[in-house]
């Protein structure tokens, strides 16, 4: 699974002359997590503190997407209703201007 979603990233994400940029970029990320599991099981000898230091930066990350979301979400909506009152403005104008 890990290898079809690498696969799939760098042929979607990079064409042929960033491809091995990418590539290096995935593998060094990688690299960095094993290392920083590797410190972590080191520091942490119990395998329930192991557990938790690797589920909570996960539930962290999701946390934070769900926020995210929901921020972009007002914010869309928010932009929305502005629009819609400028919308609203303009017509009501035209309406007053093609009365008279």
């Amino acid at each position: 699974m890990q290898v079809a979603v690498y696969v799939l990233a760098l042929e979607w994400l990079a064409d042929g002359r960033f491809r091995a940029v990418l590539a290096a970029a995935f593998e060094g990320t990688w690299s960095v997590g094993v290392m920083t599991l590797a410190l972590t099981t080191w520091l942490a000898r119990d395998w329930r503190y192991i557990q938790l230091c690797i589920a909570l930066p996960t539930i962290v990350a999701l946390t934070y997407t769900w926020y995210a979301k929901m921020f972009f979400i007002f914010r869309v909506r928010g932009l929305e209703v502005r629009r819609l009152d400028t919308l609203f403005k303009i017509n009501e104008n035209f309406l007053k201007l093609r009365c008279l």
